[in-house]
C-alpha cells in the first residue's frame, strides 16, 4: 500500500494591469483548503480509504512502522495513529499546536520510541514492547 497526502484546494487569481490572471507565480491566494490522507494500491492504482485530515493545508509527514501502524497528525494539531490498511484512528492525541514535520522513530535500552515536533516542542512517546 502506499500512501499520500493530498489536498483540495480553491484559489482565486488576479488580473495584472494588462488583463492577464496570475497564478503561482504572481498573485495567486488561496481561499479554501481541505486535506486528506489517502491509502492507494500501488498495483493497481485504487484509492482504498481515505482519511480526513480537517480544513486548511495539512503538512505533517506520514511514518508506517514495522509494527503495522500510520503515524501522521491532522491539521487540528492532533497527533494520529491509525491503521495503514483502513485508515482508521487507532489513537490521537491534541499537542495543543501546528505539526508541520515528519516522524521519526528510534530505540533506546531496546525500546522503541517516537518522535514529533509540534510549534518549538519536542515530544517523544515510548511505544509498548
Amino acid at each position: 500500500m502506499a500512501y499520500v497526502s493530498a489536498r483540495r484546494q480553491w484559489s482565486v487569481f488576479y488580473l495584472t494591469a494588462e488583463g492577464k490572471a496570475e497564478g503561482w507565480g504572481g498573485r495567486d491566494r488561496s481561499l479554501y483548503a481541505e486535506s486528506v490522507l489517502e491509502g492507494i494500491d500501488y498495483k493497481t492504482g485504487e484509492i482504498k480509504w481515505k482519511h480526513e485530515i480537517g480544513p486548511g493545508e495539512g503538512s505533517a509527514g506520514i511514518m508506517t512502522t514495522a509494527g503495522n501502524v500510520l503515524f501522521t497528525a491532522d491539521t487540528s494539531g492532533n497527533l494520529l495513529a491509525l491503521s495503514p490498511s483502513t485508515g482508521e484512528t487507532l489513537w490521537h492525541l491534541n499537542l495543543g499546536g501546528r505539526i508541520a514535520n515528519s516522524p521519526m522513530t528510534y530505540e533506546v535500552g531496546g525500546r522503541q520510541y517516537l518522535m514529533f515536533a509540534c510549534d518549538d516542542t519536542l515530544y517523544a512517546f515510548a511505544l509498548p514492547h
